[in-house]
């Protein structure tokens, strides 16, 4: 999915992405590269190409989920249409227009696992037989 819009002068790429809550991974022939995991695991994540041309970003994202083959998804249409692209896409451009973090609707809330504490006095071996 593309997106392009008027650059402000206010716009610095590299912290408006890093807000939203996105990796810097690299840069190819001045085009930005970034990702965004929806967990702690590399995939599935986000995958957002920028670029800048005169007084314009253009935002390509697309959905990298990685198969059993390990094989890319690229050439898949659903890695770039969607609601769950859309709804991305959608508070990306929010969130670099008017700089505000981007919210997590994407992303699943991190539990923490934890055992609960029990009040009850641990017993031994012995004191369970004897």
């Amino acid at each position: 999915m593309k997106y392009t819009f008027k650059k402000n002068k206010n716009h610095n790429i590299n912290d408006l992405m890093k807000k939203s809550g996105y990796i810097f991974h690299c840069t190819t022939e001045g085009v930005l590269c970034y990702h965004r995991y929806l967990d702690t695991h590399k995939f599935p994540r986000f995958h957002v190409y920028i670029k800048e041309v005169a007084d314009q970003i253009e935002i390509n994202m697309h959905f990298d989920q990685r198969n059993l083959n390990k094989k890319s998804n690229h050439n898949e249409p659903w890695a770039y249409v969607g609601n769950r692209i859309n709804t991305e896409m959608k508070q990306l451009i929010d969130s670099i227009k008017n700089n505000d973090p981007l919210k997590k609707v994407n992303c699943p809330v991190q539990y923490s696992i934890q055992k609960k504490k029990s009040n009850k006095p641990k017993q031994n071996l012995f004191d369970l037989f004897f």
